[in-house]
C-alpha cells in the first residue's frame, strides 16, 4: 500500500471543475475497467484489487483528452499531478462502482466483506471510504425515517446495539426493546465510531 500523504484530491480545483471531473472519470471507470471485467472474470473483485491504478489513471487522462472532455481548466493543470489524484480517486471508486454494478448497492453503501478484500493502495483512501459509508448510511436512515419510527428494529439491529453499549460500558435511558427501527438506525452508527459519546449525547440522538 501507498504511503502517500494525506491529500485532498483535486484541491487546486474550483468545486465545479471537480464535480465535472469526478463525474467523467467515474464513467470512464465503469465503462473501460469494472464492465469488462465483470464480462469477462470468474473473479472479477481480484483483478480489481491488483490493477495498476497508475497506469490506468494515465489511460483515463489519455482518453478523456483526446475525446475533448477536459476543459481548458483542466488542460492547464501539471499532467503529472492530475494523473496522481486520478489514480487516488480511481482507487477510491473502484470498490464502489464495482458494488453497485455487481450487487446492485447504492452509492457509497457497500458490503462488509467486499471492501475488507479490496483494500486501497492508497492510505489516504481508507478513511475517506469510510467516512462516505457512515454518511451513506445516515441518509439512508434520514430518508426512511416516516416508515422506520413505526417499525421495530430487527433482531440484528437490537444484538448489535447490546453489544456496543457492553463493550463501551454504557447503558441507555430507555430498554433497548422501546427503540423504534429509525432510532436504532440513527444509534447505531455513533456505536461504532471509536469515539465514546457520554450519555446524555447517546440520549439526545434518541430524541
Amino acid at each position: 500500500m501507498s504511503e502517500e500523504r494525506i491529500d485532498i484530491m483535486f484541491e487546486y480545483l474550483i468545486e465545479k471543475d471537480q464535480v465535472n471531473l469526478k463525474r467523467i472519470v467515474s464513467r470512464w471507470l465503469k465503462q473501460f475497467i469494472i464492465e469488462p471485467t465483470l464480462m469477462q472474470r470468474t473473479t472479477p473483485e481480484s483483478y480489481l484489487k491488483g490493477f495498476n491504478r497508475k497506469r490506468t489513471a494515465e489511460n483515463c487522462y489519455e482518453y478523456l483528452a483526446l475525446m475533448k472532455e477536459l476543459n481548458n481548466s483542466l488542460l492547464q493543470v501539471d499532467k503529472k499531478k492530475l494523473v496522481k489524484d486520478i489514480a487516488m480517486y480511481i482507487d477510491l471508486r473502484t470498490p464502489f462502482i464495482y458494488s453497485h454494478m455487481d450487487l446492485e448497492t447504492p452509492e457509497y453503501q457497500i458490503d462488509k466483506q467486499l471492501f475488507e478484500e479490496m483494500p486501497f493502495h492508497y492510505k489516504s483512501n481508507n478513511s475517506k471510504a469510510l467516512s462516505f459509508i457512515k454518511e451513506a448510511k445516515k441518509s439512508m436512515v434520514l430518508n426512511h425515517k416516516t416508515k422506520w419510527i413505526s417499525e421495530k428494529p430487527t433482531a440484528k439491529q437490537i444484538k448489535l446495539i447490546e453489544n456496543k453499549l457492553k463493550k463501551k460500558k454504557q447503558v441507555l435511558r430507555i430498554n433497548i426493546e422501546d427503540i423504534n427501527k429509525y432510532q436504532a438506525g440513527i444509534l447505531i452508527p455513533y456505536l461504532l465510531e471509536k469515539q465514546i459519546y457520554d450519555q446524555e449525547g447517546l440520549q439526545n440522538l434518541l430524541e
